[in-house]
Order: structure tokens, then sequence, then C-alpha cells
């Protein structure tokens, strides 16, 4: 079932589309194209399980995960990568600029704009390792 899922062709793909047409439901559409096709395998007798590990849930909460680890992967890390070299310049730029600190809402030894900009960045690499 593995290798067939995996060399599925534009001609199964017109039959799910055409399938989705009568069922108004693109879920349930693969559901009963998956059907359809166990009878290739001999394994008709497990169709009416199908829909048991094919609900719409089911589907939507892997392509969820699939579609929020893609865009951490392509769109999220790349650009907090940028930030982070962007962090680093400004902190080296402005190492020596100096800026009251503040602690509990207090002010506190003074502390440069450098210092703070990179343990934002320091803090921020944290979160980027993690992921």
């Amino acid at each position: 079932l593995l290798t067939w899922a995996k060399n599925l062709t534009d001609k199964d793909i017109k039959r799910d589309k055409a399938i989705e047409k009568t069922t108004n439901h693109d879920v349930k559409a693969v559901e009963y194209f998956i059907r359809e096709n166990l009878k290739k395998f001999k394994l008709q007798s497990l169709s009416s399980w199908v829909h048991w590990g094919l609900t719409s849930e089911d589907v939507n909460n892997l392509a969820y995960g699939l579609m929020v680890n893609y865009a951490v992967k392509t769109v999220i890390l790349p650009q907090e990568k940028k930030l982070l070299t962007v962090l680093a310049d400004l902190a080296l730029a402005n190492k020596d600029a100096v800026m009251p600190a503040r602690t509990h809402g207090q002010l506190a030894v003074p502390t440069t704009m450098g210092k703070e900009l990179a343990v934002f960045a320091d803090r921020s690499l944290f979160f980027l390792t993690k992921a």
C-alpha cells in the first residue's frame, strides 16, 4: 500500500477529483478513492476501516503539523537568522552607548545598548536552537 501511495499518478488524482465532485468533500473523496483501490490488493474486507483512520480531523491535524514544520524551516528560521545578524551588528555598533538600566521597575547600574542587544540576541538564539 505504501508503494502504491508513493506512486500515484495524474490519473489517480483526476479520479479522486471526480469523486470529490460528487461528494463535495475532499477527505471523503480520498476515503472513497482508497476504498476503490483496496480491491486491487484484495483488501476490500478492510474498506470499512478506512473512515476510522481517515476523518477530516485526522487529516487536518497531520496537515497542520506539516505546514507549521515547513513554515518554521523555510520562513521563520531563515528570518530569525537574519534578525540575529542585524542584532549582532547593532550590538557591536552600540557597544559603547551608555544607557540607564532598570531592574524591578527601578533604576539600576548603567549598562550599554550593545550589551543589552547582545543579551536579547543570545536569548533569541536559545529559542532558535530549540526549533
